[in-house]
């Protein structure tokens, strides 16, 4: 959708903020960008960051090539990166029309001239490159009597709306012209905005938008049709059971519409709410939802059980419930989108980094597993990262220490103490014996073993060295954490 030379500085820009440091040939490798175009943006990024907020070297490198945020701005980085993105994104004529197309139901061919200050010849011509891109999402943009509107699969263009808005906008602006912020929170029932504001800004704006879309959609008699599949027209209805509060809401807001599209319309935004903004739904819907899988009969959900038979005796914490919650309700997406969970990443502006599982070998045991039950290629691969996530991200390991601090008599008692408020002992404790030890506190010299590392700490009282001992603690923890299972 958008030029090379915005998207190679937006993905150089985001991959230095994303990380403590980097280098010149780690970015180039990576992301495939030469290293003198790399150089290039990095000029260039903090030409804009001066220009346009005042922030004189927001990127810095040294003489050894490595390059990093600027250690005055490393707090609000990440900020910083997408104000200057949305920022960048706003001057590109292609990201404002489909702004207008996604908060319009439809949209006068003058007002687009106007607000996109483009003559009639070049609304055709970005007209018909847009139309290009969007034929991997079966949408289409069509012109009748000089009114503009997007045309296709509902369901693509409601997903297509929501990661499109939702990515650069974030809690920055709000997209929308003809529904305000104000409007729907007024319309939330007292439940839903109770819970609404326990939630950071973000996750509440990302239902706003969602809400929004939809809104914008129906209005306009833009609305979605149940699913062919009886296995997911069903699946539908069964986590609908335990959404009461959004079902009210919806109820309440699409009172308007015809009672059995209002129905359908309900299902979708109850389902799409469970992958883009789950945290509405309690802790006590999802675990209602959770057993309801594991007594459920449904094709998705015995798919679900199976896998997880199959794959249980290779997982660290065998939590049966989790596991199939979200392999029922991811099954039901890629059966909805048709396989084309890849096709919607890539509306994500960087995309995002899918990595090789750290240990190949635990990850090619999964496979081998799952593709007794799972035969097409890419919902076998899909099913496989998931499992490996879902089981890795329950791992435990531990870290221990050995306090060998001799200058000061006081320091082991208080090295200990803080320590063990800091972390959970079932994470990083101390021992005492020297010879089980991943990391050595010493303030005296100490060899180290190809087993265990050393830390120099001069002083208690140096809060420099503290700051380095615990990220060094915690590099030690994922170092091992990532040691094969």
């Amino acid at each position: 959708m958008f030029p090379s030379y915005l998207t190679n500085e937006l993905e150089i820009l985001f991959y230095i903020v994303k990380r403590a440091h980097t280098s010149l040939n780690e970015i180039s490798s990576n992301l495939k960008i030469s290293k003198r175009t790399v150089k290039e943006n990095l000029i260039k990024i903090n030409q804009e960051f001066e220009d346009t907020y005042q922030i004189q070297h927001f990127i810095v490198s040294n003489n050894n090539g490595i390059v990093c945020v600027n250690p005055a701005y490393r707090k609000s980085a990440v900020e910083y990166a997408y104000t200057l993105k949305l920022n960048l994104l706003k001057n590109n004529v292609q990201f404002n029309y489909c702004v207008q197309l996604v908060t319009h139901s439809s949209i006068d061919k003058n007002e687009l001239i106007k607000v996109l200050y483009i003559s009639e010849h070049y609304l055709v011509k970005i007209t018909k490159q847009l139309n290009n891109f969007f034929k991997i999402f079966d949408i289409v943009i069509v012109s009748i009597k000089g009114i503009y509107q997007l045309t296709g699969n509902e369901l693509s263009i409601r997903v297509f709306s929501f990661i499109f808005l939702q990515d650069p906008f974030q809690e920055l602006a709000w997209p929308f012209s003809k529904i305000s912020l104000e409007e729907i929170k007024k319309s939330l029932p007292d439940e839903l905005l109770e819970r609404s504001y326990k939630n950071v800004r973000m996750k509440k704006r990302a239902f706003y938008i969602l809400y929004a879309i939809f809104k914008t959609r129906t209005s306009a008699q833009n609305f979605l049709k149940m699913p062919h599949s009886k296995n997911l027209h069903s699946f539908f209805i069964l986590i609908n059971q335990y959404s009461h509060v959004t079902l009210f809401f919806l109820e309440h807001s699409f009172a308007d519409i015809q009672c059995e599209t209002r129905k359908t319309e309900i299902l979708y935004f109850n389902f799409l709410s469970r992958i883009f903004i789950p945290y509405i739904f309690s802790e006590k819907q999802t675990k209602q939802i959770e057993k309801l899988f594991i007594e459920s009969n449904h094709p998705y959900c015995v798919l679900s059980k199976k896998l997880f038979k199959q794959v249980a005796y290779l997982l660290t914490n065998q939590h049966d419930y989790q596991y199939v919650y979200y392999l029922s309700i991811f099954n039901a997406w890629y059966f909805l989108t048709e396989g084309n969970y890849y096709t919607f990443l890539t509306l994500y502006l960087p995309q995002p980094e899918i990595c090789t599982p750290s240990d190949v070998a635990y990850f090619n045991r999964i496979k081998g597993t799952v593709e007794k039950l799972v035969h097409q290629e890419t919902h076998l691969e899909l099913l496989s990262q998931l499992l490996y996530t879902l089981s890795v991200s329950e791992k435990k390991v531990q870290v221990r220490i050995y306090l060998q601090i001799i200058k000061d008599f006081y320091a082991n008692y208080f090295i200990k103490t803080r320590l063990s408020s800091l972390y959970n002992t079932n994470a990083i404790s101390i021992t005492e014996d020297f010879t089980n030890a991943d990391i050595i506190i010493t303030d005296s010299f100490e060899k180290a073993t190809s087993n265990q590392d050393i830390f120099y700490l001069d002083s208690i009282e140096n809060e420099e060295s503290w700051h380095e001992l615990t990220e060094f603690i915690q590099q030690k923890y994922m170092a091992k954490l990532n040691v094969g299972l």
